[in-house]
């Protein structure tokens, strides 16, 4: 790796496995726009991570998911300022945390940082020289492959498998023992499961056809133990490309963005409570047809449907199946918005809805 360049999530995981296979204590630093993480390693392995976003402090953390009060959080704040104490320190000392609470939370808050810094879609890095920065109050360190783990497996990564898993005839094969991969990684027991299946016979596809995870999760799964370097992929000499269709899959869907949010723009300005009732209606209308791939789908985010969602609850079709269903999917749903607004807008509202859906299509 070079010392500084451009990155995207489909090598941020390179750059984590480069300091730790080295045994590095380096900044890792990584820029996207305005926002900026210094990953601290030392000797190959996560010590601290700084996050540029303020909400993204371990205060701001231990706030948002309960583990103090915000009185709790004022109090310490005013003290760390006064007195110069370290945040972590200061919790202790005033009884809002315990020593094994303070663990916990500080091994939670890093796996969130991480989490967001494998989230960064492209950007620029710098590997700089260690310098004198905030130590975490106690010795907890982060092994950079539970790293990776955690970075991919609570990250949606279409793209990153399109790219790295071109070939479902691909045999796996392990390199470590299962033992040395449960002494790093906190599999479940699905994700265990998975191993049992890697036998240097099965192939990938027929291991996605045994999983008990999703298709999706177990791919993300074999990746993170290919890029952890516990298994390799073994070229069985036979082609199998796997389509990336997710730009066209994003560009069909945009498509009925824009007039669902033109809808929900009219809707809730003139009538926000019809639009509350439309969204309830049509996607349990569509339920009985559709199933799992109405999940976590509706207009509730401004009236766009999410993207990351959609294509999860698509992914496990065939590639050559995702668009046709996609499509059909997608004038279902505006089939029964428009029906619904005809059966219960006033006239008025309802031909200039009309409207908007035609200049849509013209």
């Amino acid at each position: 790796m070079e010392t500084k360049g451009n990155f995207s999530y489909l090598n941020i995981h390179e750059l984590f496995a480069n300091a730790g296979v080295n045994r590095e204590s380096i900044i890792l630093y990584l820029s996207e726009g305005f926002k900026e993480y210094r990953v601290f390693f030392k000797n190959g392995k996560i010590s601290f991570i700084l996050s540029s976003d303020k909400d993204e402090r371990f205060g701001e953390f231990l706030v948002v998911n309960n583990k103090i009060t915000v009185e709790q959080y004022r109090v310490t704040s005013e003290k760390i300022v006064q007195e110069g104490k370290k945040f972590g320190y200061t919790l202790i000392e005033e009884g809002f945390m315990t020593v094994d609470e303070l663990y916990h939370s500080l091994t939670d808050y890093m796996i969130y940082l991480i989490s967001k810094v494998f989230s960064i879609k492209e950007g620029v890095y710098a590997v700089l020289e260690p310098e004198s920065h905030s130590e975490l109050p106690m010795n907890l360190t982060i092994d950079y492959r539970k790293a990776i783990y955690y970075g991919i497996k609570n990250n949606n990564f279409f793209s990153l498998i399109d790219n790295y898993i071109v070939n479902l005839s691909t045999v796996p094969r392990f390199i470590v023992s299962v033992e040395d991969i449960f002494k790093v990684l906190p599999l479940t027991v699905e994700e265990q499961g998975v191993l049992e299946w890697i036998d240097e016979q099965n192939s990938i596809s027929s291991i996605c056809n045994y999983s008990d995870l999703s298709q999706f999760d177990t791919l993300k799964l074999l990746l993170i133990l290919k890029f952890s370097s516990f298994i390799e992929f073994l070229d069985t000499g036979k082609d199998f490309v796997v389509e990336n269709i997710e730009e066209k899959l994003e560009d069909l869907l945009d498509s009925y963005n824009t007039i669902f949010e033109k809808i929900y723009t009219i809707l809730n300005t003139l009538d926000p409570d019809l639009f509350e009732r439309l969204n309830n209606e049509v996607f349990e209308r569509l339920e009985d047809k559709y199933g799992n791939l109405i999940r976590d789908i509706d207009f509730s985010s401004y009236g766009y449907i999410d993207f990351d969602a959609f294509y999860r609850n698509l992914y496990n079709l065939g590639e050559t199946e995702i668009l046709k269903t996609a499509e059909t999917f997608l004038k279902d749903i505006l089939k029964e918005t428009m029906f619904y607004l005809e059966e219960n807008a006033d006239k008025g509202l309802f031909e200039s809805l009309k409207k908007v859906v035609y200049e849509r299509k013209t």
